[in-house]
């Protein structure tokens, strides 16, 4: 015997399932000759079959096709319905006049046939094949989650390089690393409520900490100026940010996409933005959500508003500077996170609404239509309508009742 197969026969356990105890035992006795360390455990009917499966988790079943309650098609069926047992190597036994059977069988899932009368050397044979073929599928399977987790961890150190980078950045860039991680928090959030996958809302983070990576081209003099003051670029220089920003961050081969959601950082809903006055659909949703979470920390951080005027300014952009629904889902973002704005109120949904519930914030929906304002008393005719709305204009985000 091969080491392959002698290393794969100690670990696995073999299921055999047959009403004929005749033929259990003989199986039994074939098997523990000519693969001593292979544990077995047997079964009378597919009924049976499948107890014995859930209960010992075997590599290999071997089963007949004809049996009582439970036939061989019928306990294949079972087994292959459920996808945890798609590694289980399954072989039918059958009789050779028995084509329509096994091209049955082989439809739903067989790996292999064995035919009575049962050859010894045939079934040595085709054990020795299942056990390399479960051994292939191990070694493919472990070397996947090998890879899996080194790309896990090169995607964190990348992570983690990227804030590094930010924190010596500081040394010059007076936008802090906490505000950075605030701007990353809120865009994450946001991205998440529009449900964006897991490598988007990666780069949406990456992207919110590296926000700020083209000051480094700024003269002293206008390191510590806001970049818009009034929706304007507070200086000419400052129209070189996007492509500075672009080309720092593109030095590093997989931030390209991040690249790109920076260079399009400061371009405007209404199309009067920069570098290349792109319109509403034209710019990556992902810099629209980065650019209302950066522009509110940055009114705080240079314009010394306060939290609540910096919203405030946000919101009277909303359509002309940013995405309505980016700003909606900010507002609701800094009324849940942020200590200045947390409200005494609750999330409901839509269908858990009930007269007599007072609205804590405006309702508006994906389209920018405000349905009702904060301070609504809910009644059965308001709620109707706004499913009704709500039907072909989605609200954004939650609904928020008071407490």
């Amino acid at each position: 015997m091969d080491n392959i197969t002698t290393n794969t026969a100690k670990t696995m356990t073999i299921l055999l399932v047959d009403d004929d105890r005749g033929i259990l035992f003989t199986l039994q006795k074939l098997i523990e000759k000519i693969f001593p360390d292979l544990e077995i455990i047997k079964a009378t009917d597919g009924k049976m079959g499948l107890e014995m499966m859930e209960k010992h988790q075997p590599s290999i079943i071997l089963s007949d096709y004809n049996m009582p309650i439970m036939n061989g098609i019928q306990f294949l069926t079972r087994v292959r319905a459920d996808k945890s047992n798609d590694n289980i190597y399954f072989i039918m036994i059958t009789a050779n006049t028995e084509t329509e059977n096994r091209r049955n069988a082989m439809q739903i899932g067989a790996d292999e046939f064995l035919s009575k009368p049962i050859i010894t050397e045939v079934l040595e044979a085709r054990l020795r094949s299942a056990f390399r073929i479960i051994s292939m599928q191990k070694q493919l399977k472990d070397e996947n989650t090998q890879l899996h987790n080194l790309t896990q961890e090169l995607e964190d150190t990348i992570q983690d390089m990227a804030k590094l980078s930010v924190k010596f950045m500081h040394a010059r860039i007076p936008t802090s690393y906490q505000t950075l991680q605030r701007v990353a928090n809120a865009s994450t959030w946001i991205a998440e409520q529009f449900q964006f996958s897991k490598n988007e809302i990666r780069d949406i983070e990456l992207a919110a900490y590296l926000s700020q990576a083209g000051r480094f081209s700024l003269p002293d003099s206008l390191i510590n100026k806001p970049v818009l003051v009034d929706g304007n670029p507070s200086s000419e220089l400052m129209y070189s940010l996007p492509a500075a920003t672009r080309d720092i961050v593109a030095t590093i081969r997989t931030f390209d996409n991040i690249g790109n959601i920076l260079f399009s950082l400061y371009e405007n809903i209404d199309g009067s933005g920069f570098p290349s006055h792109l319109r509403a659909w034209q710019i990556p949703f992902a810099s629209r959500i980065i650019r209302v979470c950066l522009d509110y920390e940055e009114l705080c951080l240079y314009q010394k508003h306060t939290p609540f005027e910096a919203l405030e300014v946000v919101k009277k952009q909303s359509q002309k500077a940013y995405d309505h629904r980016v700003v909606v889902l900010f507002e609701n973002y800094l009324k849940s996170h942020n200590k200045n704005f947390i409200t005494n109120d609750y999330p409901v949904r839509l269908a858990d609404l009930k007269s007599g519930m007072i609205l804590s914030r405006d309702i508006i929906t994906d389209k920018g239509h405000k349905l009702l304002s904060a301070g609504a008393l809910l009644n059965s005719s308001i709620i109707q309508k706004i499913i009704a709305h709500a039907s072909s204009d989605p609200i954004l985000g939650n609904i928020y009742i008071k407490k």
